[in-house]
């Protein structure tokens, strides 16, 4: 069905200061309305509030009045000759009323943007709209004398052009020729012709009154193809539906009212969709009572009706109000389905099935996983990556430098995330996903090298055998479907992995920044680390002989022993001189960048949603929110001069260790001890159960359907590629780099795409994400690059990297439902926010499942930091999905479908219709007697003529209706 978006604007009948009518504007309407105040700018969008007497008023002037649909569109001076012959025809204008009615509808239109007009008139200069009369009547007077009193015959042409070629200052009209070229540079209000959406129609309402009129006269136009009526719109948007409302004097606050009520109801889509279907008046008017029976009535003694409404944050959609309209259900929406309908988790039941699938599936993307990058948003998104990626890489390579006895340090860690991040970005199912070195993996490291030296093992060599173990179970798992599994990950084990992540990055930058204070120790009195000096032969304070050389007996290091007075008495030879200055606190400093660099990348992140600036600079300081800030820190420290430490990167291509080699010979590095070919296979199941899950959860979070992808994932591609990765770096030596939870999400947050023609008062809405694949391969390639940049990087400070790592941390924890929750369990009931599942599910079953999952999330900490119990990681991680399949048996399946998501094959089976977001049961509605809208018959389902694409969802009510009245026959 053919639907528009609509601009509405109200235009009211004005006596300039001269004493001449002309139209004003006086409010639009895109979604919410904007009116004109009495100070002469427009107000904030708010949502629109009409009374039900301007409803019954605006149908009895619909019944009553003059009704057209489908008129052909036609120039406004034929469009006017055509209205005012209907108005003589239905007795509704007299003969000699005709030249007054054309005058007035002739009338100069003037926008709330031309503030010119308002401005002259308040300081008394000149502006006038003809020079001795008014030009309309003018050109009136002349056809009637030109045509001998034939109205329906009009000289438009020449009089008009004339007007327009007159002095700006003389004269000031409107040409009412035929403009369907009409050039939109023309328009002064560009700023707010860009939030008109794209294919915008103009509902254009005329109200006023007159004194040549005894009675109202009403007419509704809907044309069959919109007019370029652009002479009286604010925008050159093209005229569906044209409104005018005239009467007498004396009652223009009634004119007014209705004249709003039929804007508001025109800018709900519901209402538009009903005209547009609407074949005579009798439609309209139901219309108008549909709209009228979906509308709310607040009692008049519990609001004030001159406080505004603000608009809310969502608003049901089109297709919701459709289903809802038709099936009176309960507009709340508790999660189904999980996973289970990915079509990417499906069991194919063939050999390697899931991989061909998800090749076929990318195949048909790839070329434009390479165009869609060609975007601006694409640049910060790779800026801040970079910078996000690199950090923790040269900080995991420095702790598994460490944890390794320097086998594996910094520059394998770069070159690892050079070759497992391009080949990832290139070829895997989903490319948002960002590969690094995980937690996890990091403890599994320090754990097996740990196990080789205990028992004589060559580490490296070792490790070898057991990363081709990984990679040959991964490739099983991929070419056998295995994958499908993934399902049975809900919501409950995502947000308690997404959170422990989350968690650790911010736990880390706080640990990482308070490790400064050891590393730069800072006194402003010497004497205070006399101990420290003393053990680095360092002295504070010397008694030196002024011709001689230093005598170690002679110093102090303490004030008790030697004083200034002291030194004097050992002669005229003798000088007191302090030689240990003071050591500034760079630490202090370093947490004055810290703040500062996460306050301004937070403040700069959401600036995008303020009202300060134009659209233009918000958009670009929240997308190089990152980059701004590190610069702005970076020149700031450099300023003050103080030595904080600086991030390092290895300047020099060669292992850590040079005698290692880059290629790893497991067969040579433990000659002889062929058995461990098989010992390896224990830890590599479980480092292939760490993987599996590591992998599968970042994506599963990455490809939710809050975040709106429309090119789908590929978990058995992704797992595969993930295999060939670590085949290579296990042959190589380097680190083995998973799907990283933080970074894929802060990922997939960059690249977010927001309606661009937002409407007034409305938040920009998530219309998808930039899904593409050379953000992460640029990335990755940079990162590589990164030895021959060490110069640049040593100015950034460590301070600045670790306050990223707490932003990262803390941007995903926002929108996870479990840390609302865990908000709830601090709240008093009253201060509560208005949430879906608080309205279902009672407080203390809420409460319940948040500490439950609170619980599973300190021990799963607890495992990740006791070194000696973290190889059980792994298991605890798998042991969440049996967790969650247990809370089956303690919650009902209601509320775990508010609180989480339904398992697949643990509750009854149930058609559910799927619109948008709503899920309606259809078998529980007709069973309740609720899916029927009473239509004449009583026993008939009511569809109407203007749903949305409704065939099959009615067909699909229309066959449950039958077999339930067939069952309830027999």
């Amino acid at each position: 069905m053919k639907s528009y978006p609509l601009f509405c604007q109200l235009s009211e009948l004005h006596t300039n200061r001269e004493n001449e009518l002309v139209w004003k504007e006086s409010a639009r309407w895109i979604k919410f309305v904007e009116v004109v105040e009495d100070s002469g700018r427009w107000s904030k969008p708010h949502v629109a509030t009409i009374s039900i007497l301007s409803i019954i008023d605006l149908k009895n002037i619909l019944s009553n009045g003059l009704v057209y649909l489908n008129l052909k569109s036609k120039p406004f001076k034929y469009f006017v000759d055509e209205l005012v012959e209907n108005m003589v025809k239905e007795n509704m204008l007299n003969d000699d009323n005709v030249m007054e009615m054309k005058k007035i509808l002739f009338l100069p239109h003037y926008q709330q943007y031309q503030k010119d007009f308002d401005d002259q008139l308040i300081v008394g200069e000149t502006l006038k709209i003809s020079k001795k009369k008014n030009k309309s009547e003018e050109i009136l007077e002349k056809n009637d004398l030109i045509n001998n009193g034939d109205e329906n015959k009009f000289v438009f042409e020449d009089e008009f052009e004339s007007t327009v070629e007159a002095d700006d200052d003389e004269a000031y009209s409107i040409d009412f020729r035929s403009v369907d070229n009409f050039p939109i540079f023309d328009f002064k209000n560009k700023h707010f012709f860009k939030k008109i959406p794209d294919g915008s129609k103009t509902a254009n309402i005329l109200i006023g009154q007159v004194d040549f009129l005894k009675h109202e006269i009403g007419v509704f136009v809907k044309f069959s193809e919109p007019s370029s009526f652009y002479n009286i719109t604010e925008v050159p948007v093209s005229t569906k539906y044209f409104f005018l409302l005239l009467g007498p004097k004396g009652s223009m606050y009634k004119y007014h009212r209705a004249g709003f009520s039929l804007a508001t109801m025109l800018s709900d889509e519901l209402f538009q969709n009903d005209l547009h279907e609407a074949q005579d008046r009798k439609d309209v008017i139901t219309a108008v009572d549909d709209f009228l029976e979906q509308s709310t009535v607040i009692p008049p003694g519990q609001w004030d009706t001159s406080i505004r409404l603000e608009p809310p944050d969502r608003t049901p959609s089109k297709e919701e109000r459709l289903i809802l309209r038709m099936i009176k259900v309960k507009k709340d929406k508790p999660h189904f389905g999980g996973h289970e309908d990915d079509p990417c988790l499906k069991r194919t039941g063939r050999f390697c099935g899931g991989l061909i699938d998800d090749i076929k599936r990318k195949k048909r993307w790839y070329l434009s996983d390479f165009k869609d990058a060609f975007s601006f948003q694409c640049f910060p998104a790779i800026a801040f990556l970079y910078f996000a990626c690199l950090a923790p890489i040269i900080t995991f390579g420095g702790l598994l430098g460490f944890a390794t006895d320097n086998y594996m340090g910094t520059i394998e860690s770069l070159l690892s995330g050079l070759i497992c991040g391009v080949l990832f970005s290139l070829f895997a199912g989903q490319p948002m996903t960002i590969l690094g070195s995980t937690g996890p993996v990091l403890i599994f490291e320090t754990i097996l090298n740990t196990f080789s030296k205990s028992y004589g093992i060559d580490y490296i060599g070792f490790r070898c055998w057991i990363g081709l173990w990984i990679s040959l179970f991964l490739i099983l798992i991929s070419i056998t479907d295995l994958s499908f599994l993934v399902k049975y990950i809900t919501r409950f084990t995502e947000e308690l992995f997404a959170m422990l992540i989350a968690f650790i990055f911010v736990i880390e930058s706080v640990d990482k920044l308070l490790k400064i204070r050891k590393s730069h120790r800072f006194t402003s009195n010497p004497y205070l680390y006399a101990n420290e000096f003393n053990e680095n032969s360092t002295s504070c304070f010397r008694c030196l002989h002024v011709n001689s050389t230093f005598d170690p007996n002679i110093f102090i290091l303490n004030e008790s022993v030697y004083t200034e007075k002291q030194c004097e008495h050992f002669g005229k030879g003798y000088i007191f001189q302090r030689e240990c200055q003071h050591i500034p606190d760079v630490f202090f400093f370093s947490v004055i960048l810290y703040l500062l660099t996460f306050l301004m990348v937070i403040s700069f992140r959401y600036l995008k949603f303020s009202s300060f600036f134009s659209s233009t600079f918000r958009t670009i300081l929240s997308n190089f929110s990152v980059v701004i800030t590190i610069l702005i820190m970076v020149f700031f420290d450099n300023i003050i001069g103080l030595d904080t430490p600086k991030l390092h990167v290895p300047s020099e291509f060669h292992p850590t260790i040079p005698d290692r080699g880059w290629f790893i010979n497991p067969l040579e590095r433990n000659e002889g001890k062929y058995w461990l070919v098989f010992a390896a296979l224990p830890p590599a199941f479980l480092a292939t159960i760490l993987i599996f899950m590591d992998q599968h959860i970042t994506a599963v979070i990455v490809n939710r359907k809050e975040n709106k992808l429309k090119k789908s994932g590929g978990y058995h591609l992704d797992l595969f590629i993930c295999a060939i990765c670590i085949g290579i770096n296990s042959v190589f030596g380097l680190p083995w780099f998973v799907a990283a939870t933080v970074l894929s999400m802060n990922h997939v947050i960059a690249l977010r795409k927001t309606s661009e023609s937002t409407v007034p008062g409305e938040a920009p809405k998530l219309i998808g994400v930039m899904e593409q694949r050379v953000t992460g391969t640029v990335v990755f390639l940079l990162i590589g690059c990164s030895i021959f940049i060490t110069e640049i990087l040593s100015y950034i400070p460590m301070a600045v990297l670790y306050a990223i790592f707490m932003y990262m941390g803390v941007t995903p924890m926002g929108e996870l439902e479990f840390f609302q929750r865990i908000q709830l369990l601090l709240m008093p009931k009253k201060h509560q926010p208005d949430l879906v599942y608080l309205r279902h599910v009672r407080l203390s079953r809420v409460h319940l499942f948040t500490i439950i999952q609170l619980i599973c999330l300190v021990i799963l900490f607890i495992l990740k930091m006791n070194k000696k119990v973290s190889i059980t990681f792994p298991l605890m991680v798998l042991a969440l999905v049996f967790i969650r399949y247990a809370l089956s048996y303690f919650f009902t399946e209601k509320e775990l479908s508010y609180l989480d998501d339904i398992l697949p094959g643990t509750g009854k089976k149930k058609k559910v219709l799927n619109v948008g977001e709503v899920n309606i049961d259809i078998l529980e509605q007709a069973r309740k007697g609720s899916i029927w809208r009473k239509g004449p018959n009583r026993a008939d389902l009511t569809v109407r003529r203007n749903s949305v694409n409704m065939n099959q969802i009615v067909e699909l009510i229309e066959s449950k209706k039958a077999s339930l009245l067939k069952s309830e026959t027999n």
